[in-house]
């Protein structure tokens, strides 16, 4: 089981990842990267500006902090080479680990499936920058391997009741829906991670509203947040 990992999530992490990432992209620098990422259907630029806009907006909701959704969606700079992507990548994870550092832990911000604090940004972050690395490595027929120290830290901090024994990078591919672990169904894809907080966690599994909200307001009463509105 994950519930118990052997240390924590934290800020550092982020920048570990990325310069991983990075380091496997340069490896394919030269590459055709219109081939398709994997099983996606998007091909490898496009999933690696994908992960740029991701950290780049999480980075700007922890950074202000705000309960309600930012209007605004990263593309990729025109001309922007494949070097310019690879450099960015590593930057952006930077800029999510600074950002992290810097926040107190009371701080919470906006995601679509509940609001996070710092620790909860960070572990969603890596999460997202494996496995898409994993989805460009196919594609450019590359190799890379995740940290085990840090695959398992994300797992207990997003899903700490997932009864898994296997190897915490092919239960981070299995939860993403990359691959299977034998004897165990499929990953439930309508499952959410835990964002806020551990010692704010109810115990209940968590789950992809039917439609993202767009704001959280709270509720000093019940001591949650709830969401106010949708697209």
């Amino acid at each position: 089981m994950f519930a118990m990992a052997s240390r924590p999530i934290c800020p550092g992490d982020a920048v570990t990842v990325a310069v991983l990432v990075a380091e496997m992209l340069r490896r394919g620098a030269d590459a055709d990267w219109s081939v398709k990422a994997g099983s996606l259907e998007w091909d490898v630029e496009r999933t690696v500006v994908h992960i740029l806009g991701s950290l780049a907006k999480h980075t700007l909701y922890l950074a202000s902090r705000t309960s309600r959704y930012i209007a605004w969606s990263g593309q990729k700079f025109p001309g922007a080479t494949h070097a310019d992507l690879i450099h960015s990548v590593e930057w952006c994870g930077r800029a999510l680990a600074n950002v992290a550092a810097e926040t107190p832990p009371d701080v919470r911000a906006f995601h679509t499936l509940g609001m996070a604090d710092a620790e909860g940004y960070v572990a969603l972050d890596c999460f997202h920058m494996l496995e898409h690395a994993h989805d460009v490595a196919l594609g450019l027929e590359l190799y890379f391997d995740a940290p085990s120290e840090i695959c398992e830290a994300v797992l207990a901090r997003h899903y700490p009741w997932l009864p898994i024994d296997a190897a915490p990078w092919s239960t981070l591919l299995w939860v993403a829906g990359r691959t299977v672990i034998p004897g165990q169904d499929p990953f439930d894809q309508f499952i959410g991670p835990v964002l806020a907080p551990l010692a704010e966690w109810d115990g209940s599994i968590p789950r992809h509203p039917p439609k993202p909200p767009t704001e959280w307001v709270f509720e000093r009463e019940q001591r949650r947040w709830r969401p106010v509105a949708a697209y």
